[in-house]
């Protein structure tokens, strides 16, 4: 999730928040949901997968299109 884009002036507190609560705390709340099948299962495994608009250094070099 991206979140809001505009006037960083017209951001509130939730705008930002929102953010790292799917991309992150929600990777949490998922992974709980899934620990019981984990938990059952003879080989666990969790995959995260991402995209280069998650990198920093990648979404601020000016040589990118991201």
């Amino acid at each position: 999730m991206l979140g809001r884009t505009g006037p960083v002036q017209e951001y509130t507190a939730a705008d930002m928040r929102a953010v790292p609560d799917v991309n992150v705390v929600g990777i949490v709340r998922v992974t709980h949901a899934f620990l019981p099948l984990l938990r059952r299962s003879p080989h666990p495994v969790i995959v995260d997968v991402s995209s280069g608009t998650g990198s920093f250094g990648m979404t601020h070099d000016p040589g990118r299109v991201e």
